[in-house]
């Protein structure tokens, strides 16, 4: 299932019942670009939550290009892999909306487009980028694999009065909390480990301090 990345921002967004966040990635990584190659020693750069620093990677018709590839030719050329502002998110094939998700960019150079599998794994950290491959021609596969700062909130149907506090694995420092009709018992490696009603339920109320 895919769905449209929250306004013109490639850093928000929903895959079936899951709404990603990769804030948190990116401020973790600060202002680089992500660099891998290829088997052809072509480079690929890509900017998270934002767009590569290059300026040859610029173009006319493209100003926010999200990703970017450095070919082997001598001297070598810089070509758009799509535009920050197409991005979309959609679900990883064969995997569930709760293990991560594909970031998907169209508009580049010459019809260049690329995605980007984002997988949850709690063992790397902050991650590690790769070049998967090319298919069709001038669609450019990629992968980040990363630690739980991918892993996503249930979107509930409505907001409810259950405040519900979730931990990851047996770290009692990584917690979330969240308003829902009802509390399920875990979600993208989080554990349910304690429930309690607030009414009103939002995200200003729902913490675990303030329970009742």
């Amino acid at each position: 299932m895919a769905g449209a990345a929250s306004g013109q921002s490639d850093c928000r967004g929903k895959v079936g019942g899951y709404a990603y966040d990769l804030t948190p990635l990116a401020q973790k990584l600060g202002a680089v670009d992500l660099q891998t190659q290829d088997t052809r020693s072509q480079n690929y750069y890509y900017r998270v939550c934002g767009v590569v620093s290059n300026n040859f990677c610029q173009t006319v018709d493209d100003m926010t290009p999200a990703v970017c590839q450095k070919d082997s030719r001598i001297p070598a050329e810089f070509h758009d892999l799509g535009n920050q502002k197409t991005a979309t998110f959609s679900s990883l094939p064969n995997r569930p909306d709760d293990a991560g998700f594909t970031l998907s960019y169209s508009g580049g150079q010459d019809g260049r487009a690329s995605k980007i599998d984002f997988v949850c794994d709690p063992s790397k950290d902050p991650g590690e980028f790769s070049f998967l491959q090319e298919d069709p021609i001038k669609t450019y596969d990629l992968q980040y694999v990363s630690n739980p700062s991918l892993s996503p909130n249930p979107v509930p149907p409505c907001m409810g009065s259950a405040c519900c506090l979730y931990q990851f694995g047996s770290d009692p420092t990584m917690t979330r909390t969240l308003c829902a009709p009802q509390c399920q018992p875990s979600f993208g490696g989080f554990t349910l480990i304690f429930n309690w009603t607030m009414s009103p339920c939002t995200s200003d109320t729902c913490f675990f301090h303030k329970k009742k």
